[in-house]
């Protein structure tokens, strides 16, 4: 059994960055180092790194000349030294002893991404380091860096209404409560059909969603994209409506949309309904919008930052003078004459006599 362990910890599942690169405030990297000992041990020094790295490769085409080079490239490497070393040792009392730490996050650092041809991963690093004549201990966790950008987006969060026509045949009606949700999450998909003629009808609703990952090299312009499709709900039509179920799979087949310089990901959803016209088969389809957001709706109230209530402080007025200064006023007498006053009791001191009109 090991006499020291030395372990990462973080108080929360992930690090989220509101909004776009453009737009995003940052956030802190909070954790604890932490050592825990069975026999009194002595350390030179305690370090902790945080680290961020892209890497992308896809298979070449088919040519004489390779299609790129892999694209390996560091976004984060910031260091903290919790004990600084020296030549007279650190000493670690027995027991459990804990070392905070914050990071710094840049809003426009790209989020955690991992797709089947790039990853873009952050991770920690601690390394307590002893005497040469014993390895040093190391301990490594990994980041995981969400963007909530989706879920804040007006155009994402109002409901989805639209109309097709077929061969002026028909109209299909669809519409959907949302047009971004996260992986695992269920959300229906209503359809109605609006007939025209007696001799036609749907017997079929097929939904797919279409995924475009795409990687490049901002440094050589290089662009390659590889585009994923799957039907997520399929279903029988017994009359002119149907509601239809539809899951996001988080089985490792779609992966949340992101807008990095090194992996864009985009999706698109479209239905399939198959029509019997006149005794005819043939097939119409519906195009639209969709988004797989990093979040799902629970883990973005989740994140909120908790409601603190604050008793109410006094008000103070201030006005500004011509050098930019504040001075305080003190409270507001009401001394103005009451009605009464004004009108009944005080005599007039003149009268004003209007000139009649000829």
């Amino acid at each position: 059994m090991k006499q020291t362990i030395l372990d990462i910890t973080l108080p929360a599942k992930f690090l989220v960055l509101h909004g776009p690169p453009a737009e995003a405030a940052g956030a802190v990297l909070r954790g604890c180092v932490i050592l825990r000992v069975k026999e009194a041990v002595k350390l030179r020094s305690l370090t902790l790194e945080l680290r961020g790295k892209v890497d992308v490769k896809w298979a070449p085409v088919i040519s004489s000349k390779p299609d790129t080079l892999p694209i390996k490239k560091t976004v984060l490497n910031s260091s903290l030294i919790i004990l600084e070393p020296r030549e007279h040792f650190h000493t670690i009392p027995i027991g459990e002893t804990k070392y905070e730490f914050e990071f710094p996050f840049n809003g426009n650092l790209p989020e955690t991404v991992h797709t089947d041809h790039g990853h873009i991963h952050y991770s920690l690093k601690a390394v307590a380091e002893r005497s040469f004549l014993l390895r040093n201990i190391v301990a490594r966790k990994d980041v995981l860096v969400k963007r909530f950008s989706s879920t804040n987006r007006i155009e994402d969060t109002e409901p989805l209404s639209l109309m097709r026509v077929f061969n002026s045949d028909a109209a299909c009606n669809v519409s959907i409560p949302k047009k971004a949700y996260g992986l695992g999450e269920t959300f229906p998909i209503r359809f109605q059909l609006i007939p025209f003629m007696e001799s036609i009808h749907a017997t079929r609703v097929t939904c797919k969603l279409n995924q475009t990952v795409s990687y490049g090299d901002p440094r050589a312009g290089k662009l390659r994209s590889f585009k994923k499709e799957r039907v997520v709900a399929s279903q029988e039509l017994e009359g002119d409506e149907l509601i239809l179920p539809v899951k996001i799979s988080s089985q490792g087949v779609f992966y949340p949309a992101c807008s990095t310089d090194y992996i864009c990901n985009e999706h698109e959803m479209s239905l399939k309904i198959d029509f019997i016209v006149k005794g005819r088969h043939e097939v119409g389809y519906i195009r639209f919008p969709f988004t797989i957001a990093a979040e799902s709706s629970d883990e973005f109230f989740d994140v909120l930052p908790p409601y603190t209530s604050h008793p109410p402080g006094p008000i103070t007025f201030t006005l500004p003078s011509d050098h930019h200064e504040a001075y305080e006023v003190g409270q507001i007498e009401n001394d103005l004459p009451s009605y009464e006053a004004c009108c009944c009791d005080a005599e007039p001191s003149a009268v004003i006599v209007l000139p009649a009109k000829n």
